[in-house]
Parts: structure tokens; C-alpha cells; sequence
């Protein structure tokens, strides 16, 4: 196998086909014509070395190879759109990162007793004064 045949856009093919059973309804579904999703079970079945899906009466049936793949390709897919989804929005009021604040050892009384006035019942504040004169 030559890993630079495969795309993420073959993998979903493959990850439709076997959820369809039918290369008419995987290419619907994906919107792309038939021949299209046709050209793309034959780069799948070069790519794997493996016919991948039988011909039946009505659908169509994976062969062994494809259901040991399928796994791996949907797995595959889902770390792919974990990847590239939006983080989740930065909630200050359930957050457990912690922060650092440092300033000049003049600043600090001021810059205590600002983020003491800001602090909201959730957050835990921790002040420690460091010498970097030294």
C-alpha cells in the first residue's frame, strides 16, 4: 500500500459504502455522482489489494478484509474531525487551568488587591512574591 494514494475523502468513501451497502446510495448521500463514487471503490479496492465489497442480490456484502478495515477507517475519520473541530469555549466559571501573574515587586500589592476585587467565587488566587534580584 502507498500511503500516499490515500485521502481522507477515499476513507469516507469506504466508511460509506460499507454503511450503504450500494454504491448509488454511499455516492447520494455523499453527493457525488455514481461513477464517481464507482472510480472511488476501485482506487479503494487497488489501495487495499482486496475487493472490499461482493456484488449481491440488492446490495452489496463486505468481504473479511473490509470489515477488519472498518474499524480502523472510522477511528481513523473520527480522530480526523476531532482534530479539526472548534475547541470548546473558554468558560471562566468551570475552567481548572490555573495562571500565573508576576510583576515587579512594586506592582504587587496593587496587582493583588486589583485581582482580589475582580475574583469571583470560583476562583482560587494564590499570591507568592519572587526576588529576581538576585
Amino acid at each position: 500500500m502507498n500511503i500516499q494514494e490515500l485521502d481522507f475523502r477515499l476513507l469516507q468513501c469506504f466508511a460509506t459504502l460499507l454503511s450503504e451497502r450500494s454504491v448509488s446510495r454511499a455516492a447520494a448521500r455523499l453527493d457525488l455522482s455514481q461513477p464517481a463514487m464507482s472510480h472511488a471503490l476501485g482506487r479503494l479496492r487497488r489501495l487495499f489489494d482486496d475487493p472490499l465489497l461482493l456484488k449481491g442480490h440488492g446490495h452489496m456484502t463486505p468481504t473479511a478484509r473490509a470489515l477488519e478495515l472498518e474499524v480502523e477507517v472510522r477511528a481513523l475519520l473520527a480522530g480526523a474531525e476531532r482534530l479539526v473541530s472548534r475547541p470548546a469555549e473558554f468558560v471562566a466559571a468551570t475552567t481548572r487551568t490555573r495562571f500565573g501573574l508576576m510583576t515587579a515587586s512594586t506592582l504587587y500589592g496593587a496587582a493583588a488587591f486589583m485581582v482580589s476585587r475582580k475574583k469571583l467565587r470560583f476562583m482560587t488566587t494564590r499570591f507568592s512574591l519572587t526576588d529576581r534580584s538576585s
